[in-house]
């Protein structure tokens, strides 16, 4: 019985000798593969599907954040037209002109973003600097009240 065991382990290891260095062959033993036209268009339209994936997920991550953004900025203009409706004389125009401004260009930042979101490809990132300067300025107008 010990015998056949060993016997056993023996025909393993050489199995696993005979393996091991059949899986050793160096790659410039091998015969290079050629490249097909077909393999050249495939890994094209990976590369293309791969750029294109990366970036709607780029697109997407700023979307998120410059959503975040400008729904942040909706209780600061709460708080400007509470103050608008408690000031009186020049002051009160003021404030509602300035309201008025914000409220046009926070309409014009959100349209802007809208037309981000169902942009596809690269040509978001024409968009993104605009969406990005606009509510940048409507942070910074929003804070100094």
């Amino acid at each position: 019985m010990k015998t056949n065991m060993n016997r056993l382990l023996l025909a393993f290891l050489l199995g696993s000798l005979l393996a091991v260095s059949a899986c050793s062959k160096k790659e410039e033993d091998r015969p290079p593969s050629k490249v097909s036209t077909e393999d050249v268009k495939k890994e094209a339209k990976e590369a293309i599907g791969t750029a294109m994936d990366y970036a709607k997920q780029e697109r997407d991550e700023f979307v998120g954040k410059a959503q975040k953004e400008l729904d942040e900025i909706n209780p600061k203009m709460e708080e400007l037209k509470k103050k608008a409706q408690e000031a009186t004389g020049e002051a009160k125009v003021k404030l509602d002109e300035q309201i008025k401004r914000l409220q046009q260009e926070q309409k014009a930042a959100a349209e802007n973003l809208d037309k981000l979101k169902s942009a596809t490809g690269e040509a978001w990132k024409d968009l993104k600097a605009g969406v990005q300067a606009a509510i940048d300025h409507l942070k910074q107008s929003t804070n100094q009240e």
